[in-house]
């Protein structure tokens, strides 16, 4: 039989010892080339199976339904399950008659990955890298997250560029260019480098990812299903801008000295073209800034989606399975050591189990007596408030007939705060009692 933990109790091991049986389990994960029940007779009886409800809906004109289904299942079996069939799944899987050669090493070959470290089809570019190597070592805070972080404070008119001769020659990077420059309109805000270090910077695209609906669980730590999607990317083009004279740099020098009067006007035409080229590295700029965010955030995605994928495919394998079938090969479920060690397993789990119990009994007791505890504290309370008015007023009576304040009795003191009370059996469990039961 498989080595499913069902099919091998301490009870039906015993009693095949006992009656001469032996049972061997076979490898995890082989049953698909050794069960003989999956090479050769379940097939067949899948094909008796479609035929078998082919035949009665044709005879009867309706559907299958649970009253016919022994009928139809108890046809299929009896066809399926002959003995030729039977003889050929031990032959299949060379148990009788013995013949370890039918099993191949190609069928013992373990299973292809089903999935890979995610990876753009392009190599990125170094800026995309820079921000991925940031996002992948770095742990966000709940300040990180707050959308409150990636609102920009308001841009002075000295920080904003005109297209004009007073446009500032420090060159530009993309980075700085967060959108793409609109046909006649102004320059977008270039905010200072110096404004922003690199935490800051890194807190405000954190905080505004984490603001969007379609992209906060890039920065979070959700399990990503496959809900989780990002749009489609947008290939841009730069805008329409006016092209500078590209002829001024292939212009010959003249063969006289220019006038001071040529001079300012190929001046003035050299700063316009220089304006126009200006405008047009900045467009294009902005362009590869929104390819390159795209990269960064469909590398993120990727990144996320191999998470995922390597969690649900690397499970953790329980002692159980290490303990039983050590290395992963086959053992004689009859044999008496393995018997004991079944036993001491299913042993070891229900003392597990019951200690678990026992632990929610005790946190359930503790919140009881806590509540107990309160409740019993504050009536402390009320009647220490209650002794306190009528001492009072009692001193009120003494000092009225005359009684000297050190003749008067000593003020009632409040009890201190109990420990321990009595529990009342019949005081319901609360609720939520085993909240912090780790999961098994």
């Amino acid at each position: 039989m498989d080595g499913h933990s069902s099919h091998y109790t301490p009870e039906l091991l015993k009693y095949a010892r006992d009656n001469n049986i032996i049972i061997l389990g076979y490898p995890p994960h082989c049953t698909h080339a050794l069960q003989g029940l999956d090479v050769v007779c379940f097939a067949r009886m899948k094909e008796a199976w479609k035929e078998e409800i082919r035949k009665f809906e044709d005879l009867h004109r309706s559907k299958v339904t649970k009253g016919d289904f022994t009928e139809v299942f108890g046809n299929a079996f009896l066809k399926a399950f002959t003995v030729p069939t039977v003889l050929a799944a031990f032959e299949k899987t060379g148990i009788h008659p013995y013949n370890p050669d039918v099993i191949t090493p190609r069928m013992m070959k373990a299973s292809e990955p089903s999935s890979l470290i995610g990876s753009l089809p392009i190599p990125m570019p170094s800026p995309v890298r820079a921000v991925m190597a940031a996002f992948n070592a770095r742990s966000y805070t709940a300040a990180d997250l707050d959308p409150d972080n990636f609102r920009a404070p308001p841009v002075s008119p000295a920080m904003r560029p005109q297209l004009s001769v007073t446009e500032p020659t420090t060159p530009t990077t993309p980075s700085r260019i967060p959108q793409p420059i609109a046909s006649g309109s102004v320059l977008p805000a270039l905010l200072s480098s110096s404004y922003y270090t690199p935490s800051s910077r890194m807190r405000v695209m954190t905080s505004a990812l984490a603001s969007t609906a379609s992209g906060s669980f890039l920065v979070g730590n959700p399990r990503i299903t496959s809900a989780n999607t990002i749009a489609s990317p947008v290939y841009g083009q730069p805008v329409v801008l006016p092209e500078p004279d590209w002829s001024l740099i292939h212009k010959p020098p003249a063969a006289r000295s220019p006038s001071k009067a040529e001079l300012k006007a190929l001046n003035t035409k050299l700063t316009l073209s220089l304006e126009q080229s200006h405008a047009q590295i900045l467009a294009r700029n902005s362009v590869i800034e929104g390819s390159n965010a795209q990269l960064a955030v469909q590398s993120i995605y990727n990144s996320r989606l191999n998470e995922a994928l390597n969690t649900k495919e690397h499970k953790k394998v329980t002692d159980r399975t290490q303990l039983l079938f050590p290395g992963g090969g086959p053992r004689v479920l009859t044999d008496p050591m393995f018997i004991q060690k079944v036993s001491d397993d299913k042993a070891a789990r229900l003392a597990k189990v019951t200690a678990r119990a026992e632990g929610v009994k005790k946190r359930s007791r503790a919140k009881r007596m806590k509540a107990a505890i309160e409740k019993v504290w504050e009536q402390m309370g009320v009647d220490h408030k209650a002794a306190i008015t009528a001492y009072d007023a009692q001193c009120v009576v003494l000092l009225a007939r005359g009684v000297a304040k050190n003749q008067l009795p000593k003020k009632p003191k409040k009890a201190i705060k109990p420990k321990e009370v009595e529990l009342s059996e019949s005081e319901p469990e609360l609720e939520g009692s085993d909240e912090d039961d780790e999961d098994e």
